[in-house]
């Protein structure tokens, strides 16, 4: 699943963890910028000592994770997430987050190409 938010883009997948490929599947959040993931930890857990670590794999495309071994765990951190919608226009808000706006392009661009997918008797908006 991917889940773009105002705090951070997460790649989310369920399977053996880095740490141990040969254990049970744990929901992996994934991302590529690392403080993104810092963000979610922190969402996640004020608490330092409860903080999910974010943990680093240089040469993966998503080189940053955290992993979540419950659903009650990944079930608590996408509520934290929801409850920071507090915004009518996602591409405006991230248009006003400057640790987020660089993703603006990108976010625009994928958009669009879901727009045509779904829609591709229609023509292109701009």
């Amino acid at each position: 699943m991917w889940v773009l938010t105002k705090i951070g883009f997460y790649s989310i997948t369920k399977k053996p963890s880095h740490l141990n490929l040969e254990g049970p599947a744990v929901f992996n959040i994934r991302g590529r910028d690392k403080d993104d993931l810092k963000r979610l930890a922190e969402l996640i857990s004020p608490d330092l000592a409860k903080r999910p670590v974010v943990h680093e794999y240089a040469h993966s495309d998503y080189p940053y994770r955290v992993y979540l071994n419950t659903q009650e765990e990944m079930d608590a951190a996408l509520a934290k997430l929801s409850a920071l919608i507090d915004y009518d226009n996602f591409e405006d808000m991230i248009t006003a987050t400057p640790h987020q706006k660089a993703k603006l392009e990108p976010y625009e661009e994928f958009w669009s190409l879901l727009y045509v997918a779904h829609f591709p008797h229609r023509p292109r908006r701009e």
